[in-house]
């Protein structure tokens, strides 16, 4: 191999959070670095780095598997500016602004969302001085890939909990409270009952708290829709009796290794809602038995949605124009004056040099006169090298006339069977 080379992307964030619903108007920023170690020096001349993102839905039963839809596919320049790369390790930071009108990354058992970045460095040819020869190789791309993850937040102004109330009687209610409007898969769910008058209550009968899920998935290109039901029932962790008439339960979330909950997205090609059912038998004192639903809807997220709010909202930095630049100072005869002693001379050995090259082409059109003269003449021979055996009678030709230096280097030239060539 020419030269070794690794090339890396490495995220600032590993997961990039979308806040609040989809629209055009808020800007996520996905911040990175890429890192290239050389062991040897390359020519580099541009890299790019692109942004994908596929949605895949999973069809047995048609003839092609599987439905692919490409929901994002980007390229954007980093570097464009060829340059020479030494050894060692350079890096490249990168910052791409992403619309909130994205889907959530997705993973379920018939589809899934997902994204990734593909670098792309481009190389030219290398020359090795090995063997003086010249190895060329063709232009060829350095490629790394990274996926990405992006998590949909639920509006910062969502309520907190969910509150439900429903008359026992015409004077008596109770409260059926969710302290939180978010689960976590693994998380608790914690629901509180409030009664207006528990003396009305003898007995709760029965308890039941279900989590649905619903998931929903299109194939635009087969024009059909498959809808996956699951119903999970909770299981009660720990109950408690406070103060003001109110009853609490906790119940647990299933986590990924007893059972896959997956979060909420709002994907038009792959949608999963959920649910909270609560169903509760209150036999009162009079005998009655009232049976109560609760039904409402509710978001599954990948953690806590403390860990969420917590998180900065990233805005594109817009800088400000450079000033523009002073204006140039007035003309004066004296500014050739201000130039620094190093600089004079260095522009003295500039005209110097300018001088000595136009010599040769003075030089050479007085040869090229003198060659004319000479050709004028009969007897004269143009260009014909000198033998030793007309050096005597050249010796008198010579003292009315010097021959230019370029013959008299021509002395040592063997002689030439050619005639010469005259007039």
């Amino acid at each position: 191999m020419l030269f070794c080379k690794s090339l890396s992307i490495d995220l600032v964030e590993p997961v990039v959070y979308l806040h609040g619903p989809k629209d055009h108007h808020t800007i996520n920023i996905l911040r990175g670095v890429i890192r290239l170690q050389l062991a040897r020096p390359i020519h580099m001349e541009s890299v790019t780095i692109q942004f994908v993102g596929i949605s895949k839905t999973l069809w047995p039963e048609a003839s092609q598997h599987w439905d692919k839809q490409i929901l994002v596919d980007s390229i954007i320049p980093i570097c464009r500016t060829p340059m020479y790369l030494k050894k060692g390790t350079h890096a490249f930071p990168f910052e791409i602004l992403l619309s909130n009108a994205l889907s959530e990354s997705i993973e379920c058992g018939l589809g899934h969302v997902r994204y990734k970045l593909i670098c792309q460095v481009h190389t030219q040819p290398t020359w090795t001085p090995k063997h003086w020869s010249l190895l060329f190789h063709p232009h060829h791309q350095l490629r790394a890939k990274q996926s990405v993850i992006l998590v949909r937040l639920p509006p910062q102004d969502t309520p907190r909990c969910i509150t439900q109330t429903h008359h026992i009687t015409t004077n008596d209610q109770l409260n059926m409270v969710l302290e939180t409007a978010h689960l976590t898969p693994g998380a608790s769910l914690p629901l509180s009952l409030h009664l207006s008058d528990p003396s009305i209550i003898q007995s709760l009968d029965n308890l039941t708290v279900k989590l649905i899920e619903r998931q929903k998935f299109r194939a635009p290109s087969k024009q059909t829709t498959r809808i996956l039901h699951h119903e999970i029932t909770l299981q009660q962790s720990s109950s408690s009796t406070e103060e003001c008439n109110e009853t609490r339960f906790i119940y647990q979330i299933p986590d990924s290794r007893s059972l896959q909950v997956h979060p909420t997205t709002t994907n038009r090609i792959i949608r999963v809602r959920h649910w909270i059912q609560v169903s509760l038998t209150l036999t009162l004192t009079n005998g009655e038995t009232k049976d109560l639903w609760m039904d409402t809807p509710i978001s599954v997220l990948l953690s806590s949605l403390d860990d969420y709010h917590t998180l900065p909202v990233y805005q594109p930095t817009i800088h400000p124009p450079p000033p523009p630049p002073p204006p140039p100072p007035p003309s004066n005869s004296k500014k050739k004056s201000t130039l620094l002693p190093s600089q004079n001379n260095h522009q003295d050995k500039k005209k110097k040099n300018k001088k000595k090259k136009r010599k040769p082409n003075t030089w050479i059109s007085k040869l090229y006169a003198r060659h004319k003269e000479m050709f004028r003449s009969p007897s004269s021979i143009f260009f014909s090298p000198l033998s030793p055996s007309s050096s005597s009678s050249s010796s008198s030709s010579s003292s009315s006339s010097s021959p230019p230096p370029l013959y008299q280097e021509l002395d040592n030239y063997p002689s030439s069977s050619h005639s010469p060539i005259q007039r």
